[in-house]
């Protein structure tokens, strides 16, 4: 819209996150840079994936007039592009990159490293999910909420829009055997957190007492569904630290066991909204896809342990889903064999109640969100 707009001229510039091992940094690197190339995005390179080199904000022609930030986990990026580097002249807009339907064992979550990060007090404007979002910043927040905007989460918008996906699109999607016709398969996403262990702020992950079992699954419904794992980016590096596997190169046997199989496979990082949206059913006890798996209208395993808490909208959400203990593989082979290949979904109405009511947002402001984000800054840089 931006690019449309002689007003502007938006520029995306994809900044190495520091706080990861250097080939990890690398391989996401170019990757996020491929995509927008490939997406004819006017596109600014300002790291050397070789050398490690970053350049700055002069070699982009100086500071811009506006950043719009992906992330408020600006030290986990590099330093020339952290919003407190940036002098008082630019204008920062937040959006987000997740929902926020987890809370920590002690509550305090929401209130210490969301809705008050001093983040969310430096910008300009914040372009927020829900109504929960709002009151949960005026509540907490220094500023009480007053640079914050309901707009819907512009990701979403995806699933607003009709998508028309051939016969070769699902499968480069999703991997059936060769000699079976795709649409004889269920589709069924793997997705699971990092947070291993008991030292996380948020304790939601259940892969160590489930992740032998995913190859085996995948192996007895190799007839009728199709699998894709998808991990969390950082969980490669979590298996690691809390000593469950050696090296990386363990953890990449181990995506291989489903890349051997006929009917999986692995989607590490990148774009995954036409995976969800082709997708039956997805097993999952990763965090922001509890909501935003809401909007496909399918149902989901949401896979159980004792440290998991959750926001009074998270809670919502559960109970209109399916959920299992991360260990009871025979609940989560009831979940496939049943819901999934059977069609049996008895909560699909509550799904559905529950979405109109708490996360349509089109209805809530009558336009997509991207829509409200580009309305609202051009009505806030004129008022202001």
């Amino acid at each position: 819209m931006m690019a449309d707009d002689d007003r502007f001229e938006p520029v995306v510039i994809p900044v190495p996150l520091i706080g990861r091992s250097g080939a990890e940094r690398r391989k996401v690197y170019e990757q996020t840079y491929r995509f927008f190339e490939d997406g004819n995005y006017n596109v600014k390179r300002i790291y050397d994936s070789q050398t490690e080199e970053i350049t700055g904000w002069d070699e982009c022609g100086g500071y811009p007039d506006m950043v719009i930030h992906v992330t408020p986990w600006y030290l986990n990026m590099a330093k020339e592009y952290q919003i407190v580097r940036l002098p008082l002249s630019v204008l920062n807009v937040s959006i987000s990159y997740g929902f926020n339907p987890a809370t920590s064992l002690d509550g305090d979550y929401g209130q210490q490293c969301v809705y008050n990060k001093e983040f969310f007090n430096l910008v300009w404007r914040v372009y927020t999910e829900t109504e929960d979002d709002i009151a949960d910043y005026r509540r907490y927040q220094l500023l009480a909420g007053k640079n914050v905007r309901l707009s819907g989460y512009i990701k979403m918008d995806y699933f607003y829009e009709h998508h028309d996906y051939s016969e070769s699109d699902l499968r480069r999607l999703w991997k059936v055997p060769e000699g079976k016709a795709v649409e004889d398969y269920k589709k069924v996403i793997i997705s699971p957190h990092f947070s291993i262990g008991n030292d996380n702020i948020l304790l939601f992950s259940t892969f160590d007492k489930n992740m032998w079992y995913y190859p085996a699954l995948a192996e007895k419904y190799s007839d009728s569904v199709s699998f894709v794992f998808k991990p969390h980016p950082n969980l490669r590096n979590a298996l690691i630290s809390k000593g469950i596997m050696n090296s990386i190169d363990e953890y990449e046997e181990y995506l291989d066991r489903f890349r051997r199989l006929p009917n999986a496979s692995v989607q590490e990082e990148g774009d995954y909204l036409a995976l969800f949206d082709t997708s039956d059913a997805l097993i999952n006890d990763s965090i922001s896809f509890i909501c935003e798996y809401m909007y496909t209208g399918k149902p989901m395993l949401f896979l159980r342990r004792a440290e998991q808490r959750f926001t009074p909208l998270g809670e919502e959400i559960i109970r209109t889903q399916y959920d299992a203990d991360g260990k009871d593989y025979e609940m989560i082979d009831r979940f496939v064999s049943d819901v999934v290949i059977n069609n049996n979904d008895c909560k699909k109405q509550a799904r559905k109640a529950l979405y109109s009511h708490r996360l349509d947002y089109v209805r809530m402001n009558g336009m997509n969100a991207a829509e409200h984000v580009y309305r609202d800054i051009l009505n806030g840089i004129t008022a202001d």
